[in-house]
């Protein structure tokens, strides 16, 4: 019976890493298959069947965790949903409610797997289909790249893959792959291999030309060494390093054109207001300013900001573009607050993990969550699904990893 346990759950995670998979590519099959419009309707039931698959998994192992951090950003979810229920129609709300739980239950399923399955083989998993990834990444990478078929947007040309027409979406995943591939398989064995498929994937996030996700992979990096730092002597070799990063990259960007939204943020006549800023900060505005009454406290209700935002602007179609706008309109203060609670209190859980002794799964969680979850804000990070699944995997993963160790130390007394 045991053994038909551990199966089931293997199972039921390799089913959403698998979801994943799919999820990673339908954009670009869609596109040379010319069936884009069916891409939205196909995500949607992609991440839904992980909402299901997960939800049926721990209803099955009667297991949900009872961590202080998810019963922060469940409660935030749950209160966001139970507003969208009685304020929005059920086609707004069902689109975010899959996407939110689909996350939270992925995480509970994978500190399930962690805790009683352990660490290792956790990896295992993810490590197998990481592979996977990182193979259709680079052949519809080629495809593209071969084929010549790359947008000009926002004044350069943008890679973007497997996602194709979405490079946000490219950029935040590929991000993810490189935290990944870089914890197994640099870690331990530097291989001449390995290190071209990391870089090869690294042109793949400049070709991208986001420059949040881009400036977000170094300073993350900067950061984690930066709180595991001890001595003066290693602080000013990190600052010494990180000066030469920079001054690299800035002769790259102002004296070449290889950077060119960079370039222009920096030494163009707009700086960094150029229309891709404004246009979040007039949406920041107007939402603020439109927000009244009662709605302050609760907010607009789950799935409601598109329908609100047309009804104050007269604009269809337009995301918030902003994580911390989202949850305020759509939560108001309650969920705003749970959720920058859930922040704070994984957030220094993490600095503290990482500056002591930290586990196998803390310095990929570290760069993800802070990453993914609180730096890409301004990115509608929670709408592209395929990054957000690996990203809450890791953070459940990383909960169990250091209660699965205290089981085993505790075991052996």
């Amino acid at each position: 019976m045991y053994l038909y346990f551990v199966v089931m759950k293997s199972l039921f995670l390799k089913s959403i890493l698998f979801i994943v998979l799919l999820g990673s590519c339908i954009y670009a099959i869609c596109y040379y298959c010319n069936l884009l419009k069916y891409a939205q309707a196909i995500n949607f039931l992609l991440y839904a069947s992980a909402a299901i698959i997960g939800g049926f998994s721990l209803l099955v192992n009667r297991w949900i965790i009872f961590n202080f951090s998810f019963a922060l950003v469940g409660s935030t979810f749950l209160w966001m949903f139970l507003s969208g229920i009685f304020q929005n129609s059920i086609s707004q709300v069902l689109p975010s409610a899959c996407r939110y739980f689909a996350y939270l239950i992925f995480a509970n399923l994978s500190y399930l797997y962690v805790l009683q399955n352990g660490v290792d083989a956790f990896i295992r998993i993810n490590k197998k289909f990481l592979v996977y990834f990182v193979i259709l990444s680079l052949f519809w990478g080629i495809v593209e790249i071969i084929s010549g078929d790359i947008d000009y947007l926002n004044g350069a040309y943008r890679f973007a893959g497997s996602f194709k027409k979405h490079q946000l979406a490219t950029a935040l995943f590929i991000y993810v792959l490189l935290v990944l591939y870089r914890e197994f398989f640099l870690k331990h064995k530097k291989k001449i291999f390995s290190f071209c498929i990391y870089f090869i994937l690294l042109g793949f996030l400049v070709a991208t030309q986001s420059r949040a996700v881009l400036g977000i992979f170094f300073i993350v990096h900067f950061l984690y060494y930066l709180f595991r730092v001890r001595s003066i002597r290693k602080l000013i070799s990190l600052a010494a390093g990180a000066i030469l990063v920079i001054g690299i990259i800035y002769y790259a960007i102002v004296y070449t054109d290889f950077m060119p939204r960079y370039k222009t943020m920096l030494i163009g006549d707009k700086g960094i207001y150029d229309a891709s800023t404004l246009e979040r900060l007039d949406i920041m505005y107007n939402s603020i300013d439109n927000l009244k009454g009662e709605h302050k406290i609760w907010g607009i209700g789950l799935g409601g900001f598109e329908a609100f935002y047309h009804s104050i602007t007269g604009r269809e179609d337009v995301a918030a573009h902003n994580n911390y706008l989202l949850f305020y309109t759509e939560g108001g203060y309650i969920a705003l607050g749970l959720y920058l609670l859930f922040q704070l209190v994984l957030g220094l859980n993490l600095i503290r993990n990482i500056r002591k002794r930290p586990g196998e799964l803390a310095r990929p969680t570290f760069m993800l969550f802070f990453g993914i979850t609180v730096m890409s804000f301004l990115l509608n990070n929670y709408y592209f699904y395929c990054s957000e699944l690996l990203v809450w995997s890791f953070i459940g993963g990383y909960l169990a990893e250091r209660k699965y160790e205290k089981n085993i130390v505790f075991s052996a007394k």
